[in-house]
Parts: C-alpha cells; structure tokens; sequence
C-alpha cells in the first residue's frame, strides 16, 4: 500500500494520468485477496497486482479504458469454467474490482497525500462509496478528521461501531447502497538491538515485509 500510493502521488504530481484497480470482494480461493491493488498508465501496469494472470490481464485493459474514456467501472471474475481453463488459474473463486481513473492532481492529489501520511502516523479508514460503479466516492476519517467526499453520518458512524472480529477490509450494506471499506493500520515498528551480521538481513526482510 505505502510503495502504490508514494507512485501514485508521484503520478499526479507529474500530471501523468493513472488508473487505480483496487479488489472490493473475494469470495472462495483466489490468487490474491480484498485490498489488493494494482496501479496502471496508459503504457500498462505501473506497480502492484490482483493476482495476475487472465483476470489481470482484463483489469489492464479495464484500466487502459477508463484513462481512455474517464469512466470508472467495476469487474466481476469468476476464477472457474473458460477463465480458469485459459488462464490455468483453477481457484474456483470469485473477485470484484473497482477500476478508478485518476487525472487531475488539484483534485486527487491532496487526498491520497494525507492518506499516505496517515498511514506513518495512527492509520486511517477509508469509506468508499461503490453503489454506483461509474462514480464512487471516497473518504478518509484520520483521527477525528475526514476528507474527501461527504457520506452520511449514520454511515461512518456505523462503520465505527462495526465488530471489531470483522476483517481490515469488508463490503457494508446500508440503506440500500454498498460501501468498501478498508482499515489501513500504520506498519508495525521493529526495533533491533545489536548491529551483529544477523541485524542487517532481519532488518532487510523486515522492510520487505512492510515493517519500518
């Protein structure tokens, strides 16, 4: 996540059109899980995946169209029958993918810079609006602050009640519209004592793994 949005803000900080692929529901075996995401220009996949394979490959085109006609869509895969035959991905599940394209800086720029920053500092939950897949809508509550598009006070309240057991990321139903949402928690801090010849490889894999 902090690699996908330090490329994306460089994107909008260079003007350079990007299209956001983000997976809103997995349901069964897939390649990879809700949450994942991948991030497209118009000359392809800029960083990121959804898991590869056919069903990737059909994002990127789903991203190249909507940097081509400005419209964001949402895909449904079903990882079985002719998809998984073509593509050797025999997982039997399902994924939905929200396509975002993303053009202007003075518009998205600022939002995904404080998520960004959040994401250093105590986390941040982002509430995006997906009943309408040609124009979601998204916000992020950082502490008591929120940016981004407005949402109805039942629903962000709703969301901060939900059970905590519920995962980081989930799809909530009200008042007949569909929401994702995501609870991105700030990487997990390890503090390695001793500059021995083991600390510099733990340190390495550490930051692979998302640790700072």
């Amino acid at each position: 996540m902090k690699e996908l949005l330090t490329r994306l803000c460089d994107c909008l900080e260079k003007g350079k059109p990007v299209a956001l692929a983000s997976v809103i529901a997995q349901q069964g075996s897939t390649p990879r899980g809700t949450g994942s995401r991948l991030l497209a220009d118009a000359d392809g996949l800029t960083t990121g995946t959804i898991g590869g394979g056919l069903s990737e490959g059909r994002t990127l085109e789903a991203c190249r169209a909507a940097l081509h006609d400005g419209q964001a869509r949402i895909l449904d895969f079903m990882l079985d029958g002719e998809l998984a035959a073509k593509s050797d991905m025999i997982c039997g599940g399902r994924l939905r993918v929200l396509i975002e394209p993303l053009f202007s800086a003075q518009e998205h720029l600022p939002f995904f810079q404080a998520v960004r920053e959040a994401l250093h500092r105590d986390g941040v939950t982002l509430i995006t609006d997906v009943t309408e897949a040609s124009r979601p809508r998204r916000m992020a509550c950082i502490g008591n602050a929120r940016i981004g598009a407005p949402l109805p006070e039942e629903v962000i309240a709703g969301v901060r009640a939900s059970d905590v057991s519920m995962p980081d990321e989930f799809l909530y139903a009200r008042d007949g519209r569909e929401y994702f949402i995501e609870r991105c928690l700030p990487p997990v801090r390890m503090i390695i004592a001793g500059g021995g010849h083991v600390s510099r490889p733990t340190a390495q894999i550490a930051a692979l793994a998302g640790s700072e």
